[in-house]
């Protein structure tokens, strides 16, 4: 395609984008007046006329959302489609969301299936709903950004893709490896996301493989699709993640895929919200140091899985003593004590709790309002607990939650319809005790419902080799980024750790940078930094979980790093688990890196791994 050509295509593409926000801004100003005066008519209208006016106002207002959306980004891809029955040629285009005056329609819709075809004969759904085939003579991809094309590539019957204009990714490559990798992924995603809703679905694979972008596609497309949206009202829809940046994530992704009043929140958050307890503090493994957070885990843990019966009390901290049963002059004992006088609860408390709330009142349920019809027809609004019934629980990092955990879970899901999706990665479990196996969980899940997605698109090419060099088994697509190597920075002392990362700090221009440790004392000379340097996070490796990094400094690397000789006696069962959350720590904190990797400590982390 010759540079004449080229410019033509890109100028007709611009001025349709034109026309379309034209007439989407003519659409919403309609749409607003009809709102508005919805609204205005409520005020006045009585019963079955009230009622109409506000379905129509909700409408219209969720109406008015998509279409602000649409604005900036109308549509992704284009597919011009000989009809061969009247030799006539449809052109349509698939957006986030529908907007059929412009030929553009929803991506959920049967018809968008026909994206991931190649032009050639294709069998697709026309808008009426019926089954046409067909032939695809062009297949337009498209990146649209507030309005301006960045990505531009055209694919016609009988000869290659060609790109057209290129913007974001001109400093980086000019060829097409970043699209075909999305290209790629969605092939095989959109028959996921489509799946039959009935049962549990899974989808697992390495960090940065795209399980999350998988899963909330998947979320939106049960809630959007008309076979399935009145099946999952979002208000059944219950979305548990690790920690409260991740809750920021999802909560602001799922609203620019058009999915609103979701609940999304942590395990935590939710067992404090049914146990109604409050002035409590909540972290995930209590203990001044590791030695004492393994060994008490390890304690509670077992006690647990006595499943001792004790009676639901007010004081949370009466039934957790009653039921670990600890010595007072024991270790755990000693430490149970210092637990309760720092008012804190851990994540095996959580699960002890709720299991007590369970056993005693039949049914996990949270304090909320309700309305009772009278006699007289009117409703009376009260307070008071109301079952929890969820149709879709997904499970965001599945592998770090107890067994006991998602059974409890599963106890608040409905019997028809319901769901549940895992997300995650055994090969990242970060805490003791969780789920090793399905049949722990009562699971049985069958292969085409389970995803394995293989290939790693978040790092680049060498830092996906150094990993792999350390030992862990993932897949190196050819198509990767390239980078830099990675390097292990060999030094005596936190001290002079620090000062190494302020010197690459000082050389960096942008990005944001992790600076991660396995625990927290290690980390405390390094606190000043993200005061000084911008975009700089200071973390645990087990905190860096879900989150990524234009750079990564992994430190404090040392000899005794991964030492489990703190598990003797009573505890040395757990040994064997332990030294394999070790290196799924490790896993977690490489893979935070997509562009850069640094490794500094006492000893070279290669060495370290081959001993």
């Amino acid at each position: 395609m010759n540079t004449n050509r080229k410019q033509s295509f890109l100028a007709a593409a611009n001025a349709h984008i034109r026309t379309v926000q034209r007439h989407i801004t003519k659409t919403l100003e309609t749409v607003q007046q009809m709102y508005n005066k919805q609204r205005e008519t409520m005020k006045h209208a009585e019963g079955t006329e009230q009622y109409i006016q506000h379905v129509l106002s909700k409408y219209n207002q969720k109406r008015l959302r998509e279409l602000g959306e649409l604005f900036p980004s109308p549509y992704f891809v284009r597919c011009d489609v000989k009809n061969v029955e009247v030799d006539t040629v449809e052109t349509y285009y698939f957006g986030k969301f529908s907007f059929p005056e412009e030929s553009i329609y929803s991506w959920v819709t049967p018809a968008a299936r026909m994206r991931f075809e190649s032009p050639g004969r294709v069998s697709y759904i026309r808008p009426d709903g019926s089954e046409k085939i067909g032939d695809m003579v062009r297949k337009d991809q498209y990146m649209i950004t507030d309005g301006t094309i960045i990505f531009f590539a055209i694919e016609e019957a009988g000869g290659e893709r060609e790109l057209v204009y290129q913007e974001f990714f001109s400093n980086r490559k000019t060829d097409f490896t970043l699209p075909e990798i999305v290209e790629q992924m969605e092939k095989a995603q959109d028959t996921v996301i489509r799946a039959p809703h009935d049962g549990s679905l899974a989808i697992s694979g390495p960090a940065g493989s795209g399980k999350t972008t998988l899963a909330l596609h998947r979320i939106a497309y049960l809630l959007q699709s008309p076979e399935t949206e009145s099946l999952f009202p979002p208000q059944t829809i219950l979305v548990l993640v690790q920690d409260t940046g991740t809750k920021e994530y999802f909560s602001h992704l799922l609203p620019q895929l058009g999915i609103r009043d979701v609940t999304i929140t942590t395990f935590s958050e939710w067992a404090f919200k049914i146990l109604h307890i409050s002035g409590l503090r909540y972290q995930p493994r209590y203990g001044h140091n590791e030695v004492t957070r393994d060994r008490y885990e390890i304690a509670k843990l077992g006690a647990m899985r006595q499943k001792r019966r004790v009676c639901w009390k007010k004081n949370p901290f009466d039934m957790l003593k009653q039921y670990y049963a600890f010595p007072v002059s024991s270790e755990e004992g000693t430490t149970f004590s210092c637990q309760q006088n720092e008012q804190t609860i851990d994540r095996v408390d959580c699960t002890v709790l709720l299991s007590i709330f369970f056993e005693t009142h039949g049914a996990l349920s949270v304090e909320d309002d309700y309305f009772v019809e009278q006699r007289d027809g009117t409703l009376k609004k009260k307070r008071g607990r109301l079952a929890l019934e969820y149709g879709l629980v997904v499970l965001d990092e599945f592998q770090n939650y107890l067994p006991e955990q998602i059974n409890l879970i599963k106890r608040a899901m409905r019997t028809e319809h319901s769901s549940m999706m895992y997300i995650g990665d055994m090969a990242q479990q970060v805490y003791l005790g969780t789920i090793r196996e399905w049949s722990e969980v009562r699971e049985v899940i069958s292969e085409d419902r389970l995803v394995r997605l293989q290939k790693v698109y978040r790092n680049t090419k060498q830092i996906l080799m150094y990993i792999s060099s350390l030992g862990f088994n993932l897949a190196i697509p050819e198509e990767g980024r390239e980078g830099e190597p990675v390097e292990e920075c060999i030094s005596s002392s936190l001290e002079e750790q620090v000062q190494l990362i302020e010197t690459m700090l000082r050389q960096r221009d942008t990005g944001t940078v992790g600076i991660l440790a396995y625990d927290d004392s290690m980390l405390e000379p390094f606190l000043d930094l993200k005061n000084v340097y911008r975009d700089v996070h200071v973390m645990t490796m087990v905190e860096a979980q879900g989150v990524e990094f234009d750079a990564v400094y992994v430190v404090g690397i040392d000899e005794q790093l991964f030492s489990t000789n703190h598990l003797t006696g009573p505890y040395a069962s757990a040994r064997q688990e332990k030294e394999r959350i070790y290196r799924d720590v490790l896993y977690v904190a490489l893979t935070r890196a997509m562009n850069e990797l640094k490794i500094l400590g006492s000893v070279s982390l290669t060495t370290l791994m081959k001993q």
